[in-house]
């Protein structure tokens, strides 16, 4: 263990003792400032989130704010503990402390985090510490939310509940991978006694229906504060599970359920508490489309998500399961993805308020006939790698709030200026994302600019061979992807037609030829990612050629091996900074 580093650490945290006392007056200690960056220089920050500390205010730096300190998931240390935190009790004015989801912060968890008596927030997942939570962490009774738990079921928890039910503060508790926490119902008992208790998460702790049979609901309920509950990631096999959830919490509006082993629903598994259910996670789960007629008639639920249960029924059949209840009219989310159903698209009409439909990842096959519906208030919808034909209907240019339309990795043929004038309805003025990449579209990219609010195109991974003139006037564009076809033309030529507005660009893998042009920076001033790999060009570079500034940063940020031109052996000599030796 590095203790220089470990004291780097306790620095860091005696800032916030010496700001806690309002941003008004907010001191920068010239020795502290100079501990924080000894800290910085002896972590790993392969993301640069503390760019930020180099300016002589060290109080106003990334992560340092007043009474809270928060370096979540940005800083990757290397092998940091938290042991040997001799002076940590000093801290007494923190409220806020989060280092969640730091991978390589290891060891114990220090018990001299309950001298904390101010904490209000405390956030220690995703790290990969170990051994038992320290029942000091009781003594926190100003505590609103605890975020606990590692990998691999490292983390465990002390015998003694007394620690847990002394948080009377509690609205928010999460624990993740907690090795033994099903080994005694006393600690889910306790955690349901806590009375301010908002949302509890029960993530990957074990927890299975023998579990649930040692309660006797009678004499078990959750505050009626509870509105959130999360159970994924257990060993749940039987739908008892939701008459369980019904028996001992009255007002839950969100359920999770996901990566359990759950299978074989009825409606009599749903008691009074899922009438105010609004959102239900069952992804991971073994359900068929016959299941769904348990939801038709919670009339609250606003979002259904059942990714990947291996439903193999046709589409048309799965949606009749559930459209002829009151929940057509409250479904706002639906999420099938990755199953393995079959059929065609039906008209989907019936759902009047969904606004997302995702159908990625099935086995839909055939030509979407015309005619066919969309709700009237969808704004997204998904059916990418599926093995779909034909083009896109008229009908769905109806739409007058789609903004996200995703058929990519299909099999559409259509005319790609078809398709276009078909989606040329009301949707044209809302259609914000167009995903067609992985077809077989062919001819050249039509002119897009009827779609007045479209800000990301990707046609990657087709056949088209041209694109046409009259597009550089088109100013809302920022993202262009046509890596992968067959386009031949001059490079200057092709970025002529393109929008200032552009932020991401993707020729990488077609013919063209030509070289940059010397006013790259002038054409598209907001660029940030350009790709021109595996093309034609010609090796000779202008000597007054000026990359745009963002781009030019990104460029020298990862030392000129960004994704200007790519990788590959043709463009390499576009990597490199000596335009002088190959000009």
């Amino acid at each position: 263990m590095n203790i220089l580093k470990v004291m780097m650490f306790i620095f860091v945290m005696s800032v916030v003792l010496q700001v806690a006392y309002g941003q008004h007056h907010i001191r920068c200690i010239p020795k502290e400032r100079d501990a924080l960056l000894q800290f910085k220089a002896a972590i790993v920050d392969r993301y640069g989130m503390l760019s930020s500390w180099t300016t002589p205010h060290c109080c106003q730096w990334e992560g340092i704010r007043c009474n809270n300190l928060d370096l979540h998931g940005e800083v990757h240390y290397e092998s940091l503990s938290l042991g040997y935190n001799y002076q940590i009790s000093s801290l007494s004015h923190l409220k806020y402390l989060n280092l969640a989801d730091n991978y390589y912060l290891d060891g114990s968890i220090p018990r001299e985090l309950g001298n904390l008596s101010r904490l209000q927030y405390l956030g220690l997942s995703g790290n990969s510490f170990e051994g038992y939570i320290p029942s000091q962490l009781g003594n926190l009774s100003n505590l609103h939310k605890l975020y606990l738990g590692g990998y691999h079921n490292a983390l465990k928890i002390v015998t003694s509940n007394q620690w847990l039910s002394n948080l009377n503060s509690l609205t928010h508790l999460s624990f993740y991978s907690i090795s033994n926490f099903n080994s005694s119902p006393s600690w889910l008992r306790t955690i349901a006694k806590l009375p301010k208790l908002k949302e509890v998460s029960l993530i990957e702790c074990g927890l299975s229906d023998h579990f649930l049979l040692s309660f006797n609901p009678s004499n078990f309920n959750f505050s009626t504060s509870l509105y959130v509950l999360r159970l994924s990631d257990n060993s749940f096999t039987q739908p008892m599970m939701f008459q369980w959830v019904s028996n001992t919490t009255s007002n839950l509006v969100e359920l999770d359920l996901s990566w359990n082993l759950l299978k074989g629903l009825t409606s009599n598994h749903f008691g009074l508490a899922m009438n105010s259910l609004e959102h239900l996670y069952l992804s991971g789960n073994v359900f068929k489309g016959e299941d769904l007629k348990s939801f038709m008639n919670i009339c609250t639920l606003r979002s259904l998500y059942m990714f990947g249960n291996n439903m193999t029924e046709d589409l048309s059949s799965i949606l009749h399961n559930f459209s002829s209840g009151c929940v057509r009219y409250s479904l706002q989310e639906l999420s099938l993805t990755y199953n393995q159903i079959t059929g065609s698209i039906p008209d989907l009409s019936t759902f009047s308020n969904l606004n997302t439909l995702d159908l990625y990842g099935n086995q839909l096959s055939g030509k979407i006939l015309e005619g066919t519906r969309l709700p009237s208030h969808l704004e997204q919808l998904s059916i990418g790698s599926n093995s779909l034909k034909g083009g896109v209907p008229k009908s769905f240019g109806s739409t007058c709030t789609l903004e996200l339309l995703d058929f990519s990795f299909n099999s559409l043929s259509e005319d790609l200026a078809v398709i276009f004038n078909h989606l040329s309805g009301c949707s044209r003025y809302s259609l914000r994302e167009l995903y067609l990449h992985q077809n077989k579209f062919n001819g050249t990219l039509p002119d897009f600019s009827i779609f007045s609010k479209l800000e990301t195109l990707d046609l990657s991974d087709n056949r088209l061979n041209g694109v046409q003139k009259l597009l550089r006037n088109y100013t809302v564009l920022r993202s262009l992807n046509l890596f992968n076809n067959s386009l031949s033309e001059n490079l200057p030529a092709i970025m002529h037609h393109l929008s200032p507005s552009l932020q991401s660009l993707n020729l990488g893998m077609n013919q063209i030829s030509g070289t940059l042009p010397s006013n790259l920076a002038t054409m598209f001033p907001s660029l940030k990612e350009l790709y021109l790999d595996s093309n034609k060009l010609n090796r000779t570079i202008s000597e007054d050629l000026r990359f745009p500034t963002e781009l030019e940063e990104q460029r020298d940020k990862e030392q000129g091996h960004c994704g200007v031109v790519g990788r590959s052996e043709v463009n390499l000599w576009y990597l490199n900074d000596d335009r002088k030796n190959k000009s």
